[in-house]
């Protein structure tokens, strides 16, 4: 029994996962059944984050709701605004709105916000490295978000997960392993886990880990199947360990 209650022992760590994974699932439950001003704001905060990355239409609509109602109770908290700005992102990085400009630029307006609300949080200088990095192309400003947003907080996952692909779009793949390996270490249980997988699959690309990106790229597979961007990284992983058919498949 003893085992339970020992943060280094395997038991302890698979006891503390089953148990985050049955507190998101009712959340999840609330969240997809309840009245939005019924709910919780931890509520909307954990349903939203998982429904935006589950890439379903349905879900991405019902997470933006969520996340508006979440804003509009809590106008001067940062978090609500930097995961609106994600939103943006992903929504035009699906091809679900408005073209890639504009949905940039209404993800810096929410970034903004978050910065007006706090000039030091770590989520929203990530998330806004992020529109640079991916939807304008950017990397020189988005290394400039990155960097403030480690320096706000050493230890926000996000910020990691992105320096380890900012690193690896510049060649320094030891870096961008490096940055990845952390990145997964802070965030063990995160609800979009597939997420940080996928991402740090292309930092093991650049540092010529084979074998740990397609590990990396299966895992994140397994848990979102919808992820494009993934089963490229899976491709370019096979291709390179010379397993054609695997990566024609």
């Amino acid at each position: 029994a003893h085992q339970a209650f020992d943060p280094a022992d395997p038991l302890a760590e698979r006891i503390v996962a089953q148990v985050s994974l049955a507190v998101l699932e009712r959340e999840l439950e609330r969240a997809a059944t309840y009245p939005l001003p019924a709910l919780e704001s931890y509520t909307l905060l954990l349903g939203a984050i998982s429904l935006m990355h589950r890439l379903s239409l349905a879900d991405f609509e019902r997470a933006h709701q969520m996340l508006q109602q979440l804003a509009h109770r809590h106008p001067r908290n940062a978090i609500a605004h930097a995961w609106l700005a994600k939103w943006h992102v992903l929504r035009a990085v699906q091809g679900w709105g408005a073209d890639q400009p504009t949905e940039a630029q209404l993800a810096l307006d929410r970034v903004g916000r978050a910065l007006d609300a706090n000039p030091r949080h770590a989520l929203a200088l990530s998330i806004g490295g992020l529109v640079h990095a991916y939807l304008r192309r950017d990397l020189g400003t988005a290394g400039e978000f990155y960097e403030r947003a480690r320096e706000a907080s050493p230890n926000e996952p996000l910020a990691w997960l992105f320096t380890s692909n900012w690193y690896a779009y510049h060649g320094q793949g030891p870096e961008a392993e490096s940055a990845a390996d952390k990145a997964l270490r802070l965030s063990p249980l995160d609800p979009m886990k597939y997420f940080f997988d996928s991402l740090a699959a292309t930092a093991l690309l650049a540092n010529g880990n084979w074998q740990g990106s397609e590990a990396l790229s299966l895992r994140s597979v397994r848990a979102n199947r919808t992820h494009a961007s993934t089963w490229r990284t899976l491709a370019y992983a096979l291709v390179m360990q010379g397993k054609m058919d695997q990566a024609r498949e």
